[in-house]
C-alpha cells in the first residue's frame, strides 16, 4: 500500500525531524517520537514493522498521510537555497508605488488575521501556473518594486514580519510577471520558521546569511 500527504500538509526534513506545515491552521508540527520513526521507515524504503504500520495508520485516521496506490511515499520538499542577495542594490520609489505597496500589505495582514493563509497560498500557486514565460531578470524594475515595500515596511513596522511582507511582495512580482518564489522554511534546533521571495538564486527580501540556516518546507 502506498502513502501520501494532504494537499494542505507540505513537509521537510530539517536535523533529521520531520516538520510539516498545516496551511488550513497556519501551524508547523511535528510527529511523535514512535510515528516519526514510522514515518522515516516510509520515506527510506525501510521494512515495515508491525508497529510502524500501526503508526502509519495512526497517522491516517488524523489526516496527516492518507492512503495511496501502488508502492507511493510522500516527498519532502526540495529547493534550491539561493546563492546572492541584492546587499548594496538600492533604488528609488515613487509615492505613488509605496502607497500601492503599503496597500497590500495592509490586505495581507488583513487576510492572515482571519485565518485566510491557505486562500492566500492557493491564489498565488493559481497565479504562477498561469504565468507562462515569467521574467527572472534582476531590473530596474524589480528594484524599484522592492524600494517601495521597503518604504512601505517603515511605515508599518518591520519585526518579525517575514510573513506579511512575503506575501504581499511576492504577489506584487507575479503582477508584474516576475518569475518569483515564495519560499517558507524551517529550522529544527531550535525551532523557529521564516519566510523569504527569492529570483532565481537570489533571495531578494532578506540577506543570504539570514536565511542559510532553513531547509525549505514550501514554495509558492
Amino acid at each position: 500500500m502506498g502513502y501520501g500527504v494532504p494537499s494542505h500538509l507540505c513537509f521537510c526534513v530539517a536535523s533529521n525531524r520531520v516538520i510539516f506545515l498545516d496551511q488550513r491552521r497556519d501551524r508547523y508540527f511535528c510527529l511523535s517520537q514512535t510515528s516519526e520513526r514510522a514515518f522515516f521507515a516510509l520515506l527510506t524504503g525501510g521494512t515495515l514493522s508491525l508497529e510502524d504500520r500501526a503508526e502509519l495508520e495512526t497517522l491516517c485516521s488524523a489526516e496527516i498521510l492518507r492512503r495511496g496506490e501502488g508502492d507511493a511515499i510522500p516527498t519532502p520538499c526540495t529547493f534550491a537555497m539561493p546563492e546572492a542577495d541584492l546587499s548594496g542594490h538600492a533604488a528609488r520609489t515613487t509615492p505613488r508605488d509605496g502607497a500601492s505597496a503599503l496597500l497590500a500589505l495592509v490586505r495581507v495582514v488583513r487576510q492572515l488575521r482571519a485565518g485566510q493563509l491557505a486562500q492566500l497560498a492557493g491564489a498565488l500557486r493559481s497565479r504562477k501556473r498561469a504565468q507562462t514565460a515569467g521574467c527572472i531578470v534582476i531590473d530596474a524594475r524589480l528594484l524599484r518594486a522592492l524600494a517601495a515595500f521597503d518604504a512601505a515596511e517603515r511605515i508599518l513596522g518591520r519585526h518579525d514580519q517575514c510573513l506579511r511582507r512575503s506575501l504581499a511582495l511576492q504577489g506584487t512580482l507575479l503582477h508584474l510577471g516576475y518569475a518569483s518564489d515564495l519560499v517558507f522554511a524551517v529550522t529544527a534546533r531550535p525551532f523557529m520558521a521564516h519566510c523569504w521571495v527569492q529570483l532565481g538564486g537570489t533571495v531578494l527580501n532578506d540577506r543570504l546569511e539570514n536565511v542559510r540556516a532553513f531547509t525549505p518546507v514550501m514554495v509558492l
